[in-house]
């Protein structure tokens, strides 16, 4: 079940950064928190005090009270997505990071739809793994569909698109977490 190592791993929340003083941040385009009202340095996606989900370009907020960490290959399409914002980067170049996570995305469902496939029919708790890994399944198609929503800036430049597509890749990938976690708990 090597397939099921990779998945957890890929999905595993990012580290903490280390805590630097709120003061540091205060003047400095630093991010007020919705849920502590600290301020965490800019181009973050989590409060660097509480890890809460962080306002991204807009005021919207999560569709989930649920505390999502997101996992370490989202950051560079994150900072991409501020930079094109700013237009500090051209929306070809945030395109560029955008290609790479659904590209991995992709590769992760067809990597798990391969190992499924793979299960001997008398394996133990079969049953219970394919239905784990068609939840996981299920979470990356949501992933997928949300960062089409992100895409949506190339037609219209609209910053919008990006921060709707965040909040649902987040979501989704709450999803992804939960039976990740599910599916490492069921293994022998």
């Amino acid at each position: 079940m090597d397939f099921l190592s990779s998945l957890i791993q890929a999905f595993a929340p990012s580290a903490p950064q280390e805590e630097i003083p709120e003061d540091d941040y205060e003047g400095a385009d630093g991010q007020s928190c919705p849920a502590c009202q600290r301020i965490s340095p800019p181009a973050q996606a989590l409060c660097t005090f509480c890890r809460a989900p962080l306002p991204f370009l807009t005021e919207a907020a999560p569709e989930s009270e649920e505390l999502v960490l997101i996992p370490e290959f989202y950051q560079p399409l994150f900072q991409a997505c501020h930079a094109v914002a700013e237009k500090k980067i051209t929306p070809e170049e945030w395109s560029q990071q955008w290609e790479a996570v659904v590209q991995r995305l992709e590769a992760m469902a067809e990597g798990i739809d391969q190992n499924v496939q793979r299960l001997p029919p008398k394996a133990p708790q079969r049953l219970y793994i394919v239905e784990l890994a068609t939840r996981v399944l299920a979470g990356i198609e949501e992933a997928l569909q949300a960062l089409d929503t992100m895409a949506l800036f190339l037609e219209n430049e609209h910053p919008e698109c990006l921060n709707r597509g965040w909040m649902q890749l987040v979501a989704a990938t709450g999803g992804i977490q939960r039976a990740a976690a599910e599916l490492a708990a069921s293994r022998p």
